[in-house]
């Protein structure tokens, strides 16, 4: 059944509770079921891994990386035994861009701290955001344009070049500022995985009932598996129905992560489809203008086997050349931020991505837009606090703010390369649910740019450059305007 969302901290961390819940059970011989309170959860269970980052960049006066020296540090907190992201890290930090002259180093640092757990994207989005960090940096320094930083810093082995194009916006408003700023995104995705599934086929009214072994936590691998099937049979979509997920139909699952379990569950439907046609295929030469009811009925009557079951390996047929590749996108983010209150309006985001040919675009939108405002929180409202203790401060929705209905941006605008399969993909398409995220932290570099074009007004700060941080915008939107004959109507 689902659990009503995760982005994988119930991928370990489920141990807390289903092992007590297992024994209360085993003692009483009843069904338990917990629930644990809000705060309880924010408290104990992990957070994303603390990411930071020392680099030296030496640049052209065009822009273009000559050499690059960085050190980044993920903290997997005092045990350090659970989720180590240093693989993650070494794979995604790149992004599109030439990697030829770097030296990069990653480390998994051990600390007094909280042992942090996997959280949708993880690594990938701190990373990307680190390496784009750098671009807006040489940007600053050399008074650059942010995007020809990046296109003159693109990989010439990257499959796809991103042409992206935008415009100044020159403002007369003092207090009012926009901010502009373009983030480009490649997104590694390795397929993996031990899935089962079963298709049963009722003769009585030729429905189809589905059994996986991903776990349905509103990202609607269910439904996908539905319309798959339906496809792959040829028949309608309310003829079909999922069943929970279950040890017995699924005894050896994995967690479902990495953008990857609906496709690889899809992909064992298809092939449980192809066995049970193949079973039913000499009764349909029999009869061939029949209808899918009768069909079914007939093949009943004749003693074809109507369930088929179906594992996801790498040998199964359109899997073997599936080995991994990678997820594009773009996007463009433009706030308005009031230097004087601190408030940013989000009013527009466009969202470029490569989804191949998505199985369902509608869910994928809806996957996108998740994806994309949860990272506006993780990058300008949300905020772990611990004190010198280790307890954690902001434990409750007074004081951790994730985004609300009007963080939302204005204008949202999400678009899907039309006509363009992904020839090695499941039924052509690509990842989509956790690489929005990972352009998230474009909404920070806008505000950053927003606050910086006040800055310049005033001659406030001769240090331009400042690490995006939520702490750090309400001071720096402070410093923007320390000269008092700015305040003279």
């Amino acid at each position: 059944r689902r659990i009503g969302g995760a982005y994988g901290a119930k991928i370990s961390r489920n141990g807390l509770i289903s092992n007590v819940a297992a024994l209360a059970a085993y003692k009483l011989q009843k069904p338990v079921k917990l629930s644990m309170p809000f705060i309880t959860n924010m408290n104990v269970i992990g957070k994303r891994n603390p990411f930071a980052m020392d680099y030296e960049v030496g640049v052209s006066d065009e822009g273009v990386i000559e050499y690059l020296n960085a050190s980044l540090y993920s903290d997997i907190g005092s045990e350090g035994r659970n989720e180590n992201l240093t693989a993650v890290i070494s794979v995604s930090f790149g992004n599109i861009c030439n990697q030829d002259p770097w030296d990069v180093t990653v480390y998994s640092t051990r600390t007094n701290s909280h042992t942090s757990t996997w959280c949708r994207a993880p690594a990938n989005t701190e990373s990307i955001a680190a390496m784009e960090s750098i671009m807006e940096h040489i940007a600053v320094e050399l008074d650059l344009d942010p995007i020809q930083v990046r296109l003159r810093n693109l990989s010439q082995t990257t499959p796809d070049n991103l042409k992206l194009s935008t415009s100044n916006n020159l403002q007369a408003n003092r207090w009012i500022k926009k901010g502009l700023s373009v983030v480009p995104m490649l997104f590694p995705t390795f397929p993996f995985g031990y899935w089962n599934v079963v298709v049963s086929i009722y003769q009585y009214d030729g429905t189809v009932s589905v059994a996986h072994a991903g776990v349905e936590m509103e990202q609607r691998i269910n439904t996908k598996v539905a319309q798959v099937c339906a496809y792959a049979l040829g028949i309608p979509l309310e003829l079909v129905k999922t069943k929970p997920s279950n040890s017995l139909t699924a005894p050896n699952a994995l967690s479902s992560a990495g953008s990857i379990t609906t496709k690889s569950v899809c992909l064992a439907i298809l092939h449980a489809c192809d066995i049970l046609k193949e079973r039913m295929k000499p009764v349909k030469e029999k009869i061939p203008n029949t209808n899918w009811k009768e069909l079914v009925r007939q093949c009943y009557l004749e003693y074809a086997d109507l369930c088929a079951t179906s594992l996801y390996q790498p040998n199964l047929p359109d899997a073997k050349d599936l080995v991994g590749y990678s997820t594009y996108g773009a996007t463009c983010a433009e706030v308005e931020t009031d230097i004087l209150t601190g408030v940013s309006h989000i009013t527009r985001v466009d969202i470029l991505e490569d989804t191949g040919n998505s199985m369902s675009p509608e869910i994928d939108i809806g996957q996108v837009e998740g994806a994309f405002v949860m990272g506006m929180g993780y990058w300008t409202s949300e905020q772990i606090i611990f004190n010198e203790k280790g307890e954690l401060l902001t434990n409750r929705t007074w004081n951790y703010k994730p985004p609300e209905v009007k963080d939302i941006p204005i204008d949202f605008r999400i678009k899907f390369h039309k006509n363009n399969p992904f020839p090695i993909g499941i039924l052509k398409s690509k990842a989509t649910a956790e690489p929005p995220l990972c352009m998230s932290c474009v909404v920070a570099f806008a505000i950053r740019n927003a606050v910086g074009a006040a800055g310049n007004e005033a001659n406030a700060n001769e240090d331009k450059w400042y690490p995006i941080a939520k702490e750090n915008f309400e001071t720096l939107k402070g410093l923007q305007f320390n000269r008092s004959i700015l305040f003279l109507l």
